[in-house]
This record gives C-alpha cells, sequence and structure tokens, in this order.
C-alpha cells in the first residue's frame, strides 16, 4: 500500500500541472526528500521506544543542526529574510509548537501504540486540511482533488493491518529462521537440500524401538479420552522410578508433569514463574527457547558465558557475578545443545552451591542424558540438590528413543517444594489450562524407562552415533579456517571459523551462502545466543557417508569464501 500511496501522489502531482511533462526537478528533489521523511518518521517511531518521544525530536535537531545551519545561511544569502511580525509569529508557532512540542506527542504515541495504526492517523491529515480549506475559506475543490483524497484515505485504511504482540518484540527462534525459510523455498524449487540443521532423528533412519510402537499402539483405544492434567499414572510414576534408579529420591507422582515435548513444559514453568523485571540465567551458548521463554514470559534473559577453552564448561566466576537481587533461576543444560560439552560433578555442585546461597532455582535440561560418549559421566542435577535447592529437571523420549515426532516429555519438580507453593500451582493452573499432554504418547513412556535400552547400541563403540560424531570431529578439524572441540554427549558439534581468514562479519549470511552454494542447511551460532558470528551448528545424524559428502562440500565451499 506504500507503494500505491505513492503512485497516488505522483499521478495527483501530474493532473494538477497538466502531464508528467510539466514536472521539473525541484518536484522529483521534493518527492525524495518526502520518502527519506517517511524513512526517518518509521525510524524515529522505532526510537522513541527506546529514548523516549522528546529525547527522540531533540536528538534529531542537535544532529541534523550542523547542516540545517548551513543550508538555511546559504538560502539567506540568496534570499534575506523577510516578514511581518504576525507572518514571523505564524512562523515562530510552527516551529516551536507545531513541529517541535506537538511532535513530542505524536512521537509519544508511536512509542507505546501499535506503529502503523498511529501513523495512518497522519495520512489522513493533509486531506482534512483540504476540507477545512475549503468550508472555512472557500477553496475551490477540483475533481482531482477530491479523487486524490479518497484514494489517499483508502490507501490509509487497505494498509491497517493486524501486528504481533509487542510481547513478541524481544522473542527470537532464528534456528528456525531466514535461513530455513531459504531453504524451503529452494526445496519448492526442486533442489535437494541436506539438513545438518535439526535434531530430528527419524529422518537420518533411526527408528523408534518397537515395543514403544507396540505398547502405545495397543493403548490407542485407552486414549481416546483426556487424561489428567499432569499425565497418566502409571507414566509419572514410570518416571519417578527411572529418577530413583539414578538417585533421585525425594520425588513423588504428584510432582511429575507431562507434556508436549520439553518444549511445552519450558514455556509454561517459566511463564508461571516470571514477572517483569525478573532474570533468568541462561548457558550462552544455549538452546534458544529458553532464551526465548523468557523473555516471553515478561522475564529478562541474562547469559553467562561458557568456555570453548575449557571443554565449554560454563565459566563460574562469570555465572556468580550475573547474580543480582532480581535474579530468580538458574538454567543448566547437560548435556549441552549445541556445544555438545557434558558437566562434571565438580561443575554442578558449584551451580547448586550457588543456587543455594541466592536461593535461586534450577532448570536443569537433560534431555539429552542417555547420549553421551567415550568415558563421559552423565550428572543429574537432582541428585545433588537435596532439600536445600528446588530443581526443575526436564527430559523426554524425543533424542535418546528417537520420537521427536511423538512430543511426549516430563517435567519433576524436587527440593523444598514449601518454598514454592504458588509457583507450582502456577504450573498447575497453566496444566490445567492445556487440558492434557497428547495421551497415546504418554502411554509410550513406561514402556521407553523400562524396557531395553537401545540407545546404548548407539554411542557405544561401533555405534552409529559414536561414529558419526568422530568422522565430523575429524573431518572438521580438517578444513583450514575451523576448529571444533570434541563433543562428549548430545547431537552436535559447535566449530568454530576464523572469521580474519574468512572476513566473517555476519554468521547468518555465512549459513546463507552455504546454502545457496552448496545446498547444505546449517544453524548459525548466534542463533544459540552465541555474542560473536564465528561458530555454526552441525547435526551430526546423518550417516557416515552423507556426513562424508557435506563436509567434503563445506571444506570446497571455504577454499574460496569471503564475506
Amino acid at each position: 500500500m506504500t507503494g500505491v500511496g505513492a503512485v497516488v501522489a505522483i499521478a495527483f502531482a501530474a493532473a494538477q500541472s497538466g502531464n508528467l511533462g510539466q514536472l521539473h526537478w525541484a518536484d522529483a528533489l521534493l518527492f525524495a526528500a518526502v520518502v527519506a521523511a517517511a524513512v526517518g518518521y518509521a525510524e524515529g517511531g522505532l526510537l522513541a521506544r527506546e529514548l523516549g518521544a522528546w529525547q527522540t525530536i531533540s536528538w534529531a535537531l542537535v544532529l541534523a543542526s550542523p547542516v540545517m545551519l548551513a543550508l538555511t545561511a546559504l538560502a539567506m544569502i540568496q534570499q534575506p529574510l523577510a516578514g511581518t511580525p504576525v507572518q514571523w509569529a505564524a512562523f515562530a508557532y510552527l516551529g516551536v509548537v507545531s513541529m517541535f512540542l506537538g511532535f513530542f506527542a505524536w512521537y509519544r504515541g508511536l512509542g507505546i501504540g501499535p506503529m502503523a495504526q498511529v501513523s495512518q492517523i497522519q495520512l489522513v491529515q493533509p486531506v482534512l486540511s483540504i476540507l477545512w480549506a475549503a468550508w472555512l475559506l472557500g477553496e475551490h475543490l477540483t475533481m482531482t482533488t477530491v479523487a486524490g483524497g479518497v484514494a489517499v484515505i483508502l490507501c490509509a485504511t487497505l494498509a491497517h493491518r493486524f501486528q504481533q504482540s509487542d510481547k513478541l518484540k524481544n522473542v527470537l527462534y532464528d534456528i528456525r529462521g531466514p535461513v530455513l525459510e531459504q531453504a524451503e523455498h529452494m526445496e519448492a524449487e526442486g533442489h535437494r537440500i541436506l539438513k545438518l540443521n535439526i535434531g530430528n532423528p527419524a529422518p537420518f533412519g533411526f527408528e523408534a524401538p518397537d515395543a514403544i510402537l507396540v505398547d502405545m499402539i495397543k493403548n490407542l483405544p485407552n486414549a481416546q479420552g483426556y487424561s489428567d492434567s499432569r499425565g497418566i499414572y502409571s507414566a509419572r510414576t514410570a518416571v519417578v522410578q527411572y529418577y530413583q534408579t539414578r538417585g533421585i529420591m525425594n520425588l513423588d507422582t504428584d510432582d511429575v508433569y507431562l507434556g508436549n515435548g520439553v518444549s511445552e513444559l519450558i514455556t509454561m514453568t517459566l511463564q508461571a514463574l516470571c514477572n517483569p523485571g525478573d532474570e533468568i540465567l541462561i548457558p550462552s551458548p544455549d538452546y534458544p527457547l529458553w532464551t526465548a521463554s523468557v523473555a516471553l514470559s515478561g522475564g529478562t534473559p541474562v547469559h553467562y558465558r561458557c568456555e570453548e577453552d575449557n571443554d565449554w564448561n560454563p565459566d563460574l566466576e562469570d555465572l556468580a557475578a550475573k547474580i543480582t537481587p532480581n535474579t530468580k533461576g538458574i538454567v543448566i543444560i547437560n548435556p549441552n545443545n549445541p556445544t555438545g560439552a557434558v558437566y562434571s560433578r565438580e561443575v554442578l555442585q558449584t551451580i547448586v552451591d550457588l543456587a543455594a546461597e541466592h536461593e535461586l532455582i534450577l532448570f536443569s535440561d537433560e534431555i539429552y542424558e542417555k547420549i553421551t560418549y567415550d568415558d563421559a559421566e552423565m550428572i543429574n542435577t537432582a541428585t545433588l540438590t537435596g532439600e536445600d535447592v528446588l530443581c526443575l529437571t526436564f527430559s523426554g523420549l524425543s533424542k535418546a528413543y528417537r520420537v521427536a515426532g511423538y512430543r511426549a516429555g516430563w517435567l519433576a519438580i524436587t527440593g523444598p517444594n514449601w518454598k514454592a507453593e504458588s509457583f507450582i500451582e502456577g504450573i498447575k493452573l497453566l496444566a490445567n489450562m492445556r487440558m492434557c499432554a497428547n495421551v497415546p504418547a504418554q502411554h509410550a513412556i513406561q514402556t521407553a524407562l523400562g524396557g531395553y535400552q537401545s540407545i546404548n547400541d548407539l554411542i557405544l563403540p561401533g555405534g552409529r552415533l559414536k561414529a558419526q560424531r568422530d568422522l565430523a570431529h575429524r573431518r572438521l578439524n580438517e578444513i583450514d579456517g575451523v576448529s571444533c572441540r570434541q563433543a562428549d554427549g548430545a547431537l552436535y558439534l559447535f566449530p568454530k571459523l576464523d572469521v580474519e581468514k574468512f572476513n566473517i562479519v555476519d554468521d547468518e549470511k555465512f549459513a546463507l551462502d552455504l546454502l545457496k552454494e552448496q545446498k547444505i542447511l546449517v544453524s548459525h551460532g548466534r542463533a544459540f545466543n552465541w555474542p560473536e558470528p564465528d561458530h555454526f551448528r552441525l547435526v551430526t545424524l546423518p550417516s557416515v557417508e552423507m556426513l562424508a559428502t557435506a563436509l567434503d562440500r563445506i571444506e570446497e565451499f571455504l577454499g574460496n569464501y569471503r564475506q
């Protein structure tokens, strides 16, 4: 509609002057000035949300003053100033009240309201001025003027769009953002894309254990109605019994909530906890759903750094330094996505001690707990917290049991529940509001946790996941300008790029360029809230043959790549 409005304006000017041939270069300059003002107007509205209304206008005048003073002086040389006292008074009113003080309120409106809707009011203002002139001053209205006014009003009306909520302003989830959209567009054109961006086991030939499928099918007749909002009792009991084998003894069936994957439970718990200004400490890099969910819930995500030179372990001093009176909890992702780090008992104990000292909640994301390699030992955080720290443990079937599409996850709450009765009631409320998790998939949980753990066949020496991880790690480190720490767990590697060698300033552009040239889809590092443009995440799920081909193509791409 912006383009339509521009065409209408040009057509109106042409009609007023007779034809386009009567337009002069000054008209083109005026139109360019209007376009520039429109761009500045929109940017000013965005700045008003950050700086404030009067600050935005005042800074605009300060920054523009050198140019405007020079142009004013040049104009005065060519045509000395002249005017009656009444004219000067009118000019002063226009400059001070209408164009300066009046804009305080206008930009305040842009700062707090939907910008498109607020700005549409001003589009109709010139039309109203013409109507006032015709009524009060007897100005003659031509049919062209009337038609132009109607067209402007129609453009303003048709330009109205429903806007997304302001709650989403700081919510990002770029691992399914523009790069993936470009890949989908290329697939629609017939290109074959090798997807190394998402940890989705099934498309790479990883099948769920037969026992899970059989048990779920047999229970379908019993899964046609809603379950308890927390989940079916047998599945929650199976979760309790599993954690008892892991050394977590202070857990009751009523403290377990089943969800449509861990993702739903993460968002649900943060919505139950966070108020505006509340801070949640999250590792950097992270799985971006954590950062997005904190922001969506009204809280403030604060990232503590993980150190690549220390096998991607948390910088515990940085973590401690970022605890403030507003901090409500600490997120632990172990094994880590995207780095593959598996935290030692000592690291976890230090974090637990910090949480106890500052009375913080621990959110322990352990969805990859069964996927560890070599001698890495997986320590469940809740085994260290006892009754001193409230710990929320998240896990599920998606990764270890290769059923990501089933959306079967769970939340286990351990520790001093009596300190968090209101928070837990909030979780119950949200669980009730979504009715229940996917009931057929709930019936798979007991069988999965109590049956043969086929994931061990994949992660031990000779297993497919271990072989693929080893190949990817070796080949990445053979590429000039790339270095990569070995992953001790999960399904990813997080290699580092030599940004000076490749002149990389935008890692999303790197991912897009790789996609367009080599048809390989990866996730750029800053999508995981890593501050520098020097990493990308690669999924190790494809077969050895597919990974070898993909890494050969990445090496070929980087051989000549410069941003």
